[in-house]
C-alpha cells in the first residue's frame, strides 16, 4: 500500500473513532438520563391513568352499590374469626355455657393477660386473646366439649390440652384446655 494511502486511511479512522467516542459521551451524558427520565414518567402518567379509572369506577352509583355490598360481605366474613373487644367478657360466659351443655364438672375459666391481648406481629387491628380452662369429665364429654368450642361463632381455637388420667376406676379425668381468640383491637389503642 503506498504511504499517501495509508496516511489517509489512518486519517478517516482516526476521524471515525473520534466521531464514535464523541456519539458515546452524548449519549452516556445527554440521552441515557433522559431515557430514565422518560421512563420514570412513564410509570407516573400509567399510575396515575389507573388512579384516575379507579376514580371513574368509584363514582359510578352501580359500583359504589357493589363495592358497599362487598364490604358488609367481608365484615361478615370478619366477624365470623373476630370478636369485639367489648364482647370478651361475654365470650367466658359463653363458654361457661357450651361446658354445662356438655356436664362438665369442676369447670373452670381464666381469661390471659386480663382481656386486652397479645400483639399480633405486622397485623394492625386484631390482637390475640388467650383464655384457659380447666374441668373434670370422661372422654366423650371432653370430645363435646371441644367440637363444641370449634363450631362456636367467632371462632374459638384450642390452642392445646392436657387430659391427666384419673387414679380410680369410673371417676372422670382432669382436663385443662387453652384457648385462644382473635380480638378487635379497642379504638384509640
Amino acid at each position: 500500500m503506498k504511504a499517501v494511502n495509508k496516511r489517509y486511511l489512518t486519517t478517516i479512522v482516526s476521524i471515525w473513532f473520534g466521531f464514535f467516542i464523541l456519539l458515546l459521551l452524548v449519549n452516556l451524558i445527554v440521552l441515557m438520563p433522559q431515557r430514565n427520565r422518560s421512563k420514570h414518567l412513564e410509570k407516573q402518567v400509567s399510575e396515575k391513568k389507573r388512579i384516575f379509572e379507579q376514580a371513574l369506577e368509584v363514582g359510578d352509583y352501580d359500583n359504589q352499590l357493589r363495592l358497599d355490598k362487598e364490604i358488609k360481605q367481608l365484615r361478615s366474613e370478619l366477624d365470623r374469626f373476630v370478636n369485639a373487644f367489648d364482647n370478651l367478657s361475654n365470650l367466658t360466659f359463653e363458654i361457661r355455657q357450651i361446658a354445662g351443655k356438655g356436664n362438665v364438672d369442676s369447670f373452670s375459666i381464666k381469661a390471659k393477660d386480663g382481656y386486652k391481648g397479645l400483639a399480633i406481629p405486622h397485623c394492625n387491628y386484631i390482637r390475640e386473646s388467650r383464655i384457659d380452662t380447666s374441668f373434670l369429665s370422661d372422654f366423650n364429654q371432653f370430645a363435646n366439649f371441644i367440637n363444641s368450642l370449634e363450631r362456636h361463632k367467632p371462632v374459638i381455637f384450642v390452642d392445646t390440652f392436657t387430659v391427666k388420667r384419673s387414679d380410680k376406676q369410673n371417676i372422670a379425668h382432669k382436663a385443662r384446655v387453652n384457648l385462644s381468640v382473635f380480638v378487635k383491637k379497642p379504638q384509640g389503642t
